[in-house]
């Protein structure tokens, strides 16, 4: 799905736990639904598997994503971003990086949906858009609309 939170826009990519393991699980594509248009703005769009480690990083992340683009030429990028709390029980925020078309790298913010109950990951992917503060990140996770309710720890 693409949507927009004050005129920001997203690709929403649901996935079904595939594996699970001591060592990491891995989801799957479940659904891409397009509901503004087929076509994302980002440069690479996300494949049919993500896998979720366990990891004490940076920044107090103790998950990390292992994250599998794929491109139209047919390119697979790998990306791994931390998964950071919030304060809602199940959702998580990181990053990646895409390269506009001038080749310079820009930061996109992603939100991550953990729902136990369904055994599926929720990935959004904003196009072209990062929280230039703490207190714009924290606002534009709180007015997300998110794929299920995201309850408060």
């Amino acid at each position: 799905m693409e949507g927009t939170v004050q005129n920001k826009t997203f690709t929403r990519y649901i996935y079904r736990l595939n594996y699970c393991s001591t060592y990491f699980n891995e989801f799957v594509l479940l659904n891409q639904i397009d509901l503004y248009s087929s076509h994302s703005s980002n440069r690479f769009e996300l494949n049919v598997r993500v896998q979720i480690e366990p990891f004490k990083g940076l920044g107090g992340s103790r998950t990390r994503a292992r994250l599998y683009f794929s491109k139209m030429a047919g390119i697979e990028k790998i990306d791994i971003t931390g998964m950071r709390s919030t304060k809602y029980i199940s959702i998580f925020f990181g990053d990646a990086n895409f390269y506009d078309i001038t080749g310079k790298p820009k930061k996109v913010l992603i939100l991550f949906q953990i729902d136990k109950q369904h055994e599926e990951l929720i990935v959004d992917i904003f196009d072209h858009y990062y929280p230039s503060t703490t207190k714009e990140r924290i606002r534009t996770i709180d007015d997300h609309p998110y794929h299920n309710e995201k309850g408060t720890r």
